[in-house]
This record gives structure tokens, C-alpha cells and sequence, in this order.
């Protein structure tokens, strides 16, 4: 099987993941898509997958969710390095991607990032071997339906902090956020059986760097 046939196969099973709600498979499963186009040089056909990856994204409940806690997190940090936040996370390659027993990886976040540039929500400048992040501040609010709403008394309870009690209290807003972002995509119908334990792997920007919440 050639790269071309390649790219048909994982475009199929793009879909077919997306349809079943298995978000991670179906992202994969677009990534190599594009890559087989590519190096097939299917120009047409690599433009065509780029474009439904890009619409996929948008309805992807992960990105969706970690975009908005790290996108949080460089507003309150301006100009960040993206290596200061891949650093935290873990190494995996494509295949670990697939699960959802996993902690949040390095291609998580550059997969986060990569898009939220592309979608006009921070801005990714390009400095040594790394990237300075921006948030976009015209930007008032997520560009696509929010998977969770804003959290009130009890409800703000979720995910617990790792950090030390003063870190905790130096962006409160910040930890509030998370854990009802946490709280209410976990609970979320819309999420198969048996994946949830994904997201109780959130990485987060808070103080001096980046923790997992558990």
C-alpha cells in the first residue's frame, strides 16, 4: 500500500473515531493522514485533510478543554516559553496518544498550542528553538461553545492542587477555573464510559510551573 492509499485509510478511520467519539483515536488518526498525504505529495488531497482536522479540532472536547487552562495560564504570564510548559509534561510518541490511562503529554500541549495559534486565540512568536506565547486579549471569549459553565460555590470544588498553600492562594481564580472546567467535562454525557480517567490528568499553569491535578 502506497502513502496515498495511506492517507485514504487514516481519513476513514479519522472518521469513523470522530463518529464513535473517540476523540484521541480520531486525532491520530488525522495527524497521520496529513503526514501520508504529505509525503505523497498529494497536494489536493493534504489540503482537503487539513481543513477537516482543523473543523474535527474544533469540536474536540480536549482541546477545547485544556486551550482555555493553559490559554488562562499565558495571560497570566505573558510571553512564556512553550518549552517551559512541554517540559512538565511527559514524553510519549503517536502511539501513547491513543489512550486515555495516560498523563497529559508533550504532543497533548503542542497539539493545544499549534491550534490555538492557528485559530487566532494566542499568538506563538518565534524565539531561539521555542516560541514566546501570547494570549490574544481582543479575544474575549472561547471561539467555539464552551464545554463547561462557570463555576458557583460547591460547584468551583474539583481537582486538588499539588502546590504549596501559597501558590495556591496567588491565582485562585486560576485553580477555580480548573477544577470546574475538570469537574463538569468529567461528568460530561457526552463522553464515553470508561474515558474520563483521561482528564484527571490535567496539566495546568499555576505559579511557577505546571502540575497535574489528580
Amino acid at each position: 500500500m502506497g502513502r496515498y492509499e495511506d492517507g485514504m485509510l487514516h481519513i476513514q478511520l479519522a472518521r469513523e473515531s470522530h463518529k464513535n467519539e473517540d476523540y484521541l483515536g480520531a486525532r491520530v488518526e488525522y495527524m497521520k493522514a496529513v503526514e501520508s498525504f504529505k509525503q505523497a505529495n498529494a497536494t489536493y488531497e493534504l489540503e482537503s485533510a487539513n481543513t477537516e482536522y482543523s473543523e474535527f479540532v474544533k469540536t474536540d472536547p480536549v482541546f477545547k478543554l485544556l486551550s482555555s487552562v493553559l490559554i488562562a495560564g499565558i495571560k497570566n504570564d505573558p510571553g512564556i516559553m512553550q518549552s517551559e510548559i512541554t517540559n512538565k509534561a511527559s514524553e510519549g510518541n503517536w502511539s501513547d496518544i491513543y489512550h486515555y490511562n495516560r498523563p497529559i503529554l508533550k504532543d497533548d500541549v503542542y497539539y493545544v498550542l499549534y491550534f490555538a495559534d492557528k485559530f487566532g486565540m494566542i499568538k506563538r512568536t518565534k524565539k531561539g528553538r521555542s516560541y514566546e506565547l501570547f494570549a490574544n486579549e481582543i479575544l474575549l471569549v472561547h471561539p467555539f461553545p464552551p464545554p463547561f459553565p462557570k463555576a458557583q460555590g460547591k460547584e468551583a470544588g474539583g481537582l486538588r492542587h499539588p502546590g504549596k498553600k501559597a501558590q495556591r492562594q496567588k491565582r485562585p481564580s486560576l485553580l477555580k477555573f480548573v477544577n470546574s472546567a475538570a469537574k463538569t467535562i468529567l461528568s460530561s454525557c457526552a463522553l464515553p464510559r470508561g474515558r474520563h480517567r483521561f482528564f484527571r490528568c490535567i496539566v495546568f499553569l499555576y505559579g511557577d510551573g505546571i502540575f497535574s491535578g489528580v
